[in-house]
């Protein structure tokens, strides 16, 4: 079985109006992972699916696709490193450069984050955080929902620990539990007791 990443790309989309640049890899045919990116694009306008940061330049309307070098390798992690390289020598809008963590950590996956919307979430789910209510909300604050009312401050009986153990003695003459009042009063003890009142 073929190697993929021995057709392992860099390459970059840019905007032709603004000239901001974005900086990717694939070892699929830049046409190709285009669509993908525009696929993925239209799904993120109706709120399904994360924001990327190429997303920036699809908003213009106006780009263009190309290849920046071929760069055959081995696996996923030499070509993310070698994008990492071109991402840091040129001015490019890519929130996340790559060759880093993950190249250096073996558990890159399961590092904690803690996001600015107060989320702490695995490295490797960043995609599920994103998409949670908590930071969509931190993201636009406008869309938050009203905070459900507080829950009353229990007092009384059931404030007292326990208080479901505690024994009551009914006019009837029984014992029981705090919880079982409804079965004591179907009791014959406790209904003919009842008949006997009235």
């Amino acid at each position: 079985m073929d190697n993929p990443y021995q057709k392992g790309k860099i390459y970059s989309v840019t905007c032709n109006k603004t000239g901001d640049v974005y900086i990717g890899h694939t070892y699929q045919k830049l046409k190709d992972k285009l669509e993908r990116q525009e696929i993925a694009y239209k799904s993120y306008l109706k709120g399904a699916t994360a924001f990327m940061s190429v997303f920036k330049i699809f908003e213009n309307g106006d780009y263009t696709i190309a290849l920046v070098e071929d760069y055959p390798c081995n696996s996923k992690g030499e070509l993310m490193k070698r994008e990492g390289e071109v991402q840091r020598s040129v001015q490019c809008i890519n929130k996340k450069i790559e060759g880093g963590l993950k190249s250096s950590d073996p558990l890159w996956w399961k590092r904690r984050i803690t996001c600015q919307c107060g989320g702490v979430y695995a490295y490797s789910s960043v995609t599920s955080h994103r998409l949670t209510r908590k930071h969509k909300n931190w993201l636009n604050p406008s869309n938050q929902k009203p905070e459900p009312p507080k829950k009353k401050t229990i007092t009384g009986l059931k404030s007292e620990p326990n208080w479901w153990k505690r024994r009551i003695t009914c006019g009837c003459g029984k014992d029981y539990n705090y919880t079982c009042v409804t079965a004591h009063k179907q009791t014959q003890h406790h209904k003919q007791w009842v008949e006997s009142q009235t």
